[in-house]
């Protein structure tokens, strides 16, 4: 079914009908929005439920070496596609002379990455999930989860840790029925 999908929109995009191109592009915006919506909630309780439910055993190290190396190789990965595609396409819109490479740019630079690792720790809960910060919820996440899996009380900490699962559970049945 995909692959129908795909060759009947690109003949929907070569035959360039107006009317087709608006009810394609208001249905691609109703699917990005509501995967966008759901998003930042699948990934917090993945989060929460991994870090609550798994304890300190050799396999789990394992399996933090691991995510910590496909984390780091990925996001390399994408920031290098990034800075590669950017140099292809170079906005017109933002250009950099060698003038402008200069110790006051740097300096502020620093700045602006220092301002940034002070936004990841976020001000409230929803502020992080409403403007869609990864990190910030990725730093919420892993608080809830290990201080769920730091509760004494078995049957409290079972209680909660379900509720998150249930909560997830939920998502994905939206994610599948979306996709």
């Amino acid at each position: 079914y995909y692959g129908i999908a795909i060759v009947l929109g690109v003949i929907a995009g070569l035959l360039n009908i107006p009317f087709i191109n608006i009810v394609a592009k208001t249905c691609s915006e109703i699917f990005i929005r509501i995967f966008k919506c759901i998003s930042m909630p699948v990934v917090s309780l993945s989060v929460i439920i991994a870090l609550s439910c798994y304890g300190s055993g050799e396999n789990t190290g394992k399996i933090w070496k691991k995510t910590l190396f496909y984390t780091s190789f990925t996001t390399l990965l994408a920031a290098s596609t990034a800075a590669i595609l950017y140099n292809i396409v170079s906005p017109p819109s933002i250009s950099i002379s060698s003038s402008d490479v200069t110790n006051p740019v740097i300096t502020s630079n620093s700045e602006g990455y220092l301002k940034y690792f002070l936004e990841i720790i976020p001000d409230s809960i929803s502020k992080a999930f409403i403007e869609h910060k990864v990190l910030s919820v990725l730093l919420i996440s892993a608080i809830f989860g290990l201080a769920t899996r730091s509760i004494s009380d078995k049957e409290v900490k079972d209680t909660v840790i379900n509720f998150f699962k249930g909560l997830h559970n939920i998502f994905f049945f939206i994610t599948k029925f979306l996709v």
